[in-house]
């Protein structure tokens, strides 16, 4: 109760200094690893304005990942409409989507391993724990976690290195000094294991960088991915087929995922019309009126028309 009356006071006081200052909460465990907190209580609009969104990430990661608490598509839909539904309109907008920060692996080591999330996630608690390099398939499921992340309703957040392509393990490997071409890294004599492990893609120029410049420039320009409303869509479930809907004034975007290894199809109701693809994650093949056939770990994002 103390605590409550605190950060009410704490949220007026700083408002009265600045009426735009942006207030997060660090939301973490009520049983480790198993359950997370519920932000619900913090972010009424009198305390926090959001929380570092480790219940939306763990959602995102057990869909899109696959790991040992996974989800299927059913359950993903579920699980984000569980987490997103349950806050204002305002608090959905707000909300800290993190993909990694200082206290977890970074995001392709958190893809590359198959561990429950957040659980022995470092060589010095699970020997077998892997922070080499990301194989192809894991940097293509990260890629499409990416395009969720800035698709989906919610603020992104990236933890810095990882647009370079940095990896590394749980707390401390994840705070490495960032890799730049004019530096000199000095030997890590307290993890030697994982000296010649500090990144995928090593430098801004690469490829993976180039990845991350358009999607935040894909949510720059269209301003229904980051004020519009969310709507899950049933295009194909029976293929694993994630699609959803942003909507906002007169705009509907349609996001559209293959998260599998192989071809996929989709049919998009007849109401709706695909006008323009304004995004591609590996390329699309369009057939016969709303028919898609899409590619193996391919996203894309169309202006969509209802009839």
């Amino acid at each position: 109760m103390f605590l409550l009356v605190f950060w009410k006071d704490f949220r007026k006081f700083t408002r009265s200094i600045n009426p735009e200052f942006y207030l997060v909460d660090e939301n973490w465990w009520t049983k480790w690893p198993y359950e997370l907190m519920d932000p619900k209580p913090w972010v009424q609009g009198d305390i926090f304005d959001a929380v570092m969104h480790d219940q939306w990430y763990k959602v995102a990661r057990g869909y899109l990942a696959q790991p040992q608490d996974k989800l299927n598509l059913k359950g993903f839909r579920k699980a984000v409409d569980s987490v997103f539904l349950s806050y204002p309109d305002y608090t959905q907008q707000a909300m800290m989507n993190l993909s990694s920060s200082h206290d977890v692996p970074r995001l392709l080591t958190c893809f590359k391993n198959p561990n429950v999330y957040k659980y022995n996630t470092s060589k010095r608690d699970n020997p077998d724990y892997k922070t080499g390099q990301p194989s192809i398939e894991t940097i293509e499921r990260v890629k499409l976690f990416l395009l969720h992340q800035y698709t989906f309703i919610g603020s992104p957040h990236i933890w810095n290195g990882d647009e370079m392509g940095m990896i590394g393990a749980d707390d401390p490997d994840c705070r490495k000094p960032l890799i730049w071409p004019d530096l000199q890294i000095k030997p890590n004599n307290t993890f030697p294991k994982t000296l010649n492990e500090l990144s995928a893609t090593t430098f801004p120029e690469d490829e993976l960088f180039l990845y991350y410049q358009s999607i935040i420039s894909l949510r720059k320009t269209y301003p229904t991915l980051s004020l519009g409303n969310y709507t899950f869509m049933q295009l194909n479930d029976e293929a694993n087929i994630l699609a959803y809907t942003r909507n906002y004034n007169n705009e509907s975007l349609l996001i559209v995922f293959n998260v599998n290894p192989t071809v996929g199809k989709a049919k998009i109701p007849d109401n709706l019309s695909l006008k323009n693809k304004i995004f591609e994650k590996r390329k699309v093949s369009l057939r016969k009126g709303n028919n898609l056939e899409l590619q193996p770990y391919s996203g894309e994002v169309f202006i969509i028309k209802h009839k």
